[in-house]
C-alpha cells in the first residue's frame, strides 16, 4: 500500500490526524527506539489534540463573540484594575462555572475600561475549556424577544436554548431602554439558568437597572437572580484592559 493510499485509508477512518502523525514518527531515525505502544500513544495525543482545537474553533464560532480573537491569557494581575492574581486565577478556572457551587459574575466599568474585552476573554476561555458558551449584547436579545412576541413556541426554544449553556454573556446590561416584554422574558431567562453561571457586564450599577425596568416586581426578582450568589468586579477605567496585550495576537 502506497503512503498516498494509507493517508487515504486513515480520513476514511476518521484519524487523518493520528495517521499523519505515524507517518511522521516513521520518516524520522529519532523515533527508531519507540516501541507500538509508544507509537500508539503518539498517534492518539495527535488526534485528541486535533480534536480539541477542533471543538475550540466551534465553540468560539458558535459563541458569537464580538471579538473572538482575544484571550484571558493577554490579562495580567493589576490592582488598579481590581483584578488580583488570586481573581485572576479562579477567573481562568472553570470551577466556578461548571460548579458544584456555580456563581455569575457581575462586571461593571465606564465605557472603555475593558468590561466588554474581560468578559469575552472569559468566555472564550471558557470555550478552551470545553464549555458551551454565548455572548448576547443586551438591547439584539431584547429584539431578538421582540421579533418572536407572536410565536410562542419560539420563544419557549430560544429560552430553553439559553438555559443550556454553560456560560452566557449578557453585554451593555440595561444601558439602554428595553421593551416590557424583553424584561419579563429576561426574568424568565434567569429563572430558567438558576444553576447555570451568567456573566452580565454593564456601565451601570444594580440599583440603576431597576429604574429601567418598569414592573418594580419583575425588577427585583431579577436582580435577585443574578445578585445571589455572585462574584463583582468594578473596573475603574484608569487602566484599558485592552491595552495590556498586542491586539494583533490571536489565539
Amino acid at each position: 500500500m502506497s503512503e498516498e493510499e494509507l493517508k487515504e485509508q486513515f480520513s476514511r477512518a476518521k484519524i487523518a490526524t493520528a495517521g499523519a502523525r505515524a507517518l511522521e514518527m516513521l520518516a524520522d531515525p529519532a523515533y527508531d527506539h519507540f516501541s507500538f505502544y509508544d507509537f500508539l500513544c503518539e498517534m492518539m495525543l495527535a488526534q485528541d489534540t486535533n480534536r480539541k482545537a477542533n471543538a475550540t474553533r466551534k465553540a468560539i464560532a458558535g459563541a458569537h463573540f464580538a471579538n473572538p480573537n482575544i484571550s484571558i491569557e493577554h490579562i495580567n494581575p493589576n490592582p488598579e484594575t481590581g483584578l488580583s492574581a488570586q481573581r485572576l486565577a479562579r477567573l481562568k478556572d472553570s470551577e466556578w462555572i461548571i460548579g458544584p457551587n456555580t456563581q455569575n459574575l457581575i462586571i461593571i466599568g465606564p465605557t472603555g475600561s475593558g468590561t466588554s474585552y474581560l468578559a469575552q476573554a472569559i468566555g472564550v476561555n471558557a470555550c478552551i475549556n470545553q464549555l458551551k458558551v454565548r455572548y448576547w449584547r443586551l438591547a439584539e436579545l431584547a429584539r431578538h424577544f421582540d421579533a418572536l412576541r407572536d410565536n410562542t413556541f419560539a420563544l419557549d426554544s430560544l429560552t430553553q436554548q439559553l438555559a443550556k449553556y454553560h456560560l452566557l454573556i449578557i453585554d451593555d446590561f440595561y444601558t439602554t431602554e428595553i421593551s416590557r416584554h424583553a424584561s419579563s422574558l429576561l426574568f424568565s431567562l434567569m429563572d430558567a439558568r438558576e444553576g447555570q453561571a451568567t456573566v452580565i457586564v454593564s456601565q451601570l450599577e444594580p440599583q440603576d437597572w431597576m429604574k429601567q425596568i418598569p414592573n418594580q416586581v419583575t425588577a427585583e426578582s431579577l436582580i435577585n437572580r443574578i445578585l445571589h450568589p455572585s462574584m463583582v468586579i468594578r473596573l475603574d477605567g484608569k487602566t484599558n484592559l485592552r491595552a495590556q496585550h498586542n491586539p494583533s495576537e490571536a489565539i
